[in-house]
């Protein structure tokens, strides 16, 4: 989804989170959020060893 606020994000996952436990898909201590920036960041690095997901220079600029 793109253009979405952190708080209508938020109430998503909520809603979603709510829908599957109605359901009987999730356990009743499972809850669909928002990933933690460093979780984001694992996933941004995708496995690589260099301390960026491009490199190891900080300056790097792709543009």
């Amino acid at each position: 989804m793109e253009n979405m606020t952190w708080s209508q994000a938020f109430q998503y996952c909520s809603r979603l989170t709510d829908q599957q436990l109605t359901a009987g898909r999730i356990d009743t201590i499972s809850v669909y959020r928002l990933p933690t920036e460093a979780e984001w960041e694992y996933a941004w690095r995708a496995g690589t060893s260099t301390p960026f997901p491009y490199g190891g220079d900080p300056n790097f600029n792709p543009a």
